[in-house]
């Protein structure tokens, strides 16, 4: 993931699209946010494109969104209003062993069936390793998992494929092994790093329009 750096406000392009660099005389590492009339808002420039929308804007201007205690799980939701097709999540094979790792420890502390017992499980996905007590038929699952999957749409299945052939459950509420992208993280962060000046320019607008009705 990208470091995190400072950005200055180089201008404004137009009412409704504010322009930052990181340095004031270059164009490197620099990024636009636009606001559109339909409430679309759009990051632009050197960090990839990025669009998000909040419902009820523009009846309420959202200038400065996300602020700096929005959850990123909140703006993702926005993202996804605006585009879904926008990529800001990924499976990841190594990150999914661990979670059903640590998923059947806490789950399968119990007997399954008459058939079941009680038997000792030392974590593989844990550094440094745990004994615990699971289930011997969980256990089984967890020490047979190769996960050889593929990387993609593709591991991703076979995975709640050997889930399901171990217990018939609703295993695709649990997002094993998948997170944000860290491309999608850092624009999150980018965002949230100019908010507090964004809000500062639409606070000045809004005071220059009462003096000039003044």
């Amino acid at each position: 993931m990208k470091k995190k750096e400072e950005y200055v406000l180089y201008g404004i392009f137009s009412a409704q699209s504010i322009h930052f660099r990181k340095k004031k005389d270059s164009v490197m590492e620099s990024f636009s946010i636009s606001y559109l009339a339909d409430g679309t808002c759009i990051l632009s420039g050197d960090f990839e494109v990025l669009v998000w929308k909040r419902d009820y804007w523009p009846k309420k201007k959202d200038f400065g969104f996300p602020y700096k205690d929005t959850g990123i799980g909140y703006f993702a939701e926005k993202v996804v209003l605006a585009h879904g097709r926008q990529q800001i999540r990924e499976w990841d094979a190594e990150r999914a062993k661990k979670e059903i790792e640590e998923y059947f420890i806490e789950n399968y502390k119990e007997t399954m069936d008459s058939q079941d017992k009680i038997v000792e499980h030392v974590t593989q996905y844990y550094f440094p390793s745990n004994v615990v007590k699971i289930s011997k038929k969980a256990k089984e699952f967890l020490d047979e998992l190769s996960f050889s999957y593929e990387q993609g749409p593709a591991g991703q299945t076979e995975m709640y494929q050997e889930l399901n052939n171990f217990e018939e459950s609703s295993w695709y509420e649990h997002s094993f092994g998948e997170d944000y992208t860290d491309q999608f993280k850092f624009q999150f962060q980018l965002l949230q790093s100019v908010s507090e000046k964004i809000l500062d320019l639409t606070k000045r607008w809004d005071s220059e329009k009462e003096s000039g009705k003044e």
